[in-house]
């Protein structure tokens, strides 16, 4: 497993007798020096959670690191491990769940998801409703087991979200971009934050109805960057709604490789459009 090397200190632990093997593992060869410390210490993912698990706090610098750092192989028995929560002790999973995307950047939220499969529908469900409510951004790559309605679900949980990576979601439509693009009106969020970043790449059942959608919505005024690459059913139709919206005007990132009815002509307009943008910006 990977580690991460910790340094400062390891506050709210008081030394007892009957300190279990997991705070032993945990902790390794400390020094002690008043107050537990850890100097050169070495925190695993694994550990730095299941001793969080126990009620004793790490640093928020050392739980990111370790879960950073922390490999495909590691995240992946964390998944089995929250699999066998979810059904055995629903309190414990849902910690796990909180705690887990507390601290995870977004890679690690890509290969956390990409492990699900498309039997993992209630699965799925079930993480969604636990995830953090104030999550800015949420990366679901390779989730193979996403729907439209986990879409929606993550929708009306999370209206802090302003970043959101659904590329390689191959089972998703249309109907999931008209949920995140109506979001605030439907949910009645009047303090919903508008998305800054959007990604669809590779998601087959996408068409131009998912661009039109978006820009002929209002909630869609502060978004920066769309991807739709890999996206073979968008063609100059969808590509033209983006030309002609009044309600884009900070959109300076738009990736449509792949795309392969999109013809030189309309690429050629809207890098136009998107140059304009950036020009008014600064």
């Amino acid at each position: 497993m990977t580690a991460v090397k910790c340094h400062g200190p390891l506050t709210d632990w008081t030394p007892k007798t009957n300190v279990d093997n997991l705070a032993d593992r945990v902790l390794g060869d400390v020094l002690y020096a008043g107050p537990l410390s850890i100097f050169d210490g070495y925190c695993k993912m694994e550990e730095c959670i299941k001793f969080s698990l126990i009620g004793k706090h790490l640093p928020s610098k050392i739980m990111t690191q370790s879960i950073k750092t922390a490999s495909k192989k590691d995240i992946t028995h964390f998944v089995s491990d929250v699999r066998k929560k979810a059904v055995s002790d629903e309190e414990m999973f849902k910690k796990m769940i909180l705690l887990f995307f507390q601290y995870a950047p977004t890679s690690a939220h890509a290969h956390f998801f990409s492990t699900m499969t498309d039997k993992d529908g209630d699965f799925l469900t079930q993480i969604i409703a636990e995830l953090p409510q104030d999550l800015s951004h949420l990366n679901l790559t390779h989730c193979k087991g996403l729907k439209d309605r986990h879409v929606k679900l993550i929708a009306e949980r999370l209206d802090k979200l302003d970043s959101l990576n659904l590329s390689n979601c191959r089972a998703i439509t249309n109907a999931a971009v008209n949920t995140i693009v109506c979001r605030s009106a439907k949910n009645k969020l009047q303090n919903s934050v508008r998305f800054k970043s959007l990604n669809f790449s590779h998601c087959k059942n996408i068409t131009n109805l998912a661009l039109i959608k978006i820009s002929g919505s209002r909630s869609m005024i502060g978004l920066q960057s769309l991807k739709f690459a890999g996206c073979h059913q968008i063609t100059n139709e969808g590509v033209e709604a983006l030309i002609h919206s009044t309600y884009l005007p900070i959109l300076t990132s738009l990736n449509l490789r792949g795309c392969r009815q999109v013809t030189p002509e309309a690429r050629a307009l809207i890098a136009k459009i998107l140059r304009q943008n950036a020009l008014k910006r600064g």
